[in-house]
């Protein structure tokens, strides 16, 4: 004998309708009713089959996760604040999150595994978060999928393509405004190099922002950039023997290695300030460490909920908006 959907309702006296609400959860349905079918299904040990149900209503309740990681290892500190905070948002509405990274050579900048899961990924969404550079092979690939996508932190996406962005202007004038409104006038700026073929753009508006709101209000500022693939020690050693004022950190690595060279040619003055990643911050850090905060939680949370808007057809772009980080000061600076 065939348990179906139909024979429940029949064993039941109710409508294949009230069957169907009934595995969906709905609240209209009486007490008796449900307590009925609950006897029902659990005598014939019936359970709905998911996967024709996600076939027929063309509904998975997935969200892929498409992340870039470099074959290095370690990956970006903030892959773990963007996952826990989409899967929160998603899983209090009834999604889950699937994973789907990739393997990226950031020297060579191709990708080095093979993407033949993305032409099969049953998902009803996809969300993107831009770790590294992202080749345009991967852009095609997801575009074949023809799912809503929305990125995390990525600005050169393909014309069209929604992303959940910092200010990073906004975020730069914080610490540049600080800094000039103390009375500081002699200044480094420490980052990844954009020079070259600007993909860094992060880095580009960071950088560029900070430099000309400084030269504009009577400061001096060097800048020193590192290379994809350079180790940041030279570097941070002349920075340490040109002891300025204040140097501006790109992120955390490069602010902890500054330190280190401080502290070996005894440069007690210089003050360090940098763009600092969610997962990274803790009570200690904040009362030693002066830093931009840069709201990843938020832009999960708004990209997670930009997707559950666009699959629901309802209005979604105003999520859309850039975020601006919040200014933390240890007492050195305040």
């Amino acid at each position: 004998m065939v348990v179906t959907q139909k024979f429940i309702a029949q064993q039941a006296g109710v409508s294949q309708k009230t069957v169907s609400l009934y595995f969906k959860g709905d609240s209209r349905l009486a007490a008796k009713t449900v307590s009925k079918l609950d006897d029902i299904t659990e005598k014939y040990h019936y359970f709905p089959n998911n996967a024709a149900v996600s076939m027929k209503s063309n509904c998975f309740r997935r969200i892929a996760c498409v992340i870039g990681q470099s074959y290095r290892g370690g990956g970006a500190p903030q892959i773990m604040s963007y996952v826990n905070s989409l899967s929160m948002v998603l899983s209090f509405n009834d999604y889950s999150l699937l994973l789907e990274p990739f393997i990226l050579d950031v020297n060579n900048e191709t990708v080095m595994n093979d993407l033949t899961f993305f032409s099969s990924l049953s998902v009803d969404g996809i969300v993107g978060i831009a770790a590294s550079y992202i080749p345009p092979v991967v852009d095609e690939k997801i575009k074949r999928l023809n799912a809503p996508i929305v990125w995390l932190n990525r600005f050169n996406v393909p014309a069209g393509t929604p992303a959940v962005n910092f200010d990073e202007k906004k975020n730069a004038l914080l610490i540049a405004e600080m800094l000039i409104s103390k009375g500081y006038r002699d200044f480094v700026w420490f980052g990844p190099d954009f020079l070259e073929k600007s993909k860094h753009i992060s880095s580009k508006i960071r950088c560029e922002t900070t430099v000309d709101y400084i030269q504009s209000h009577g400061g001096r500022i060097k800048c020193f950039f590192n290379i994809v693939g350079e180790y940041l020690d030279r570097k941070a050693a002349e920075i340490a023997h040109l002891a300025p004022e204040v140097c501006i950190c790109y992120n955390r690595e490069y602010r902890d290695i500054v330190c280190h060279f401080a502290r070996i040619n005894n440069c007690s003055k210089l003050k360090i300030i940098h763009f600092a990643s969610f997962g990274e911050i803790n009570e200690e850090r904040k009362n030693y460490f002066s830093f931009l905060e840069l709201p990843e939680v938020e832009i999960a949370k708004k990209g997670g909920q930009y997707l559950l808007d666009k699959i629901n057809k309802k209005e979604s772009e105003y999520l859309l908006s850039p975020l601006v980080g919040t200014l933390h000061l240890a007492d050195d600076f305040k």
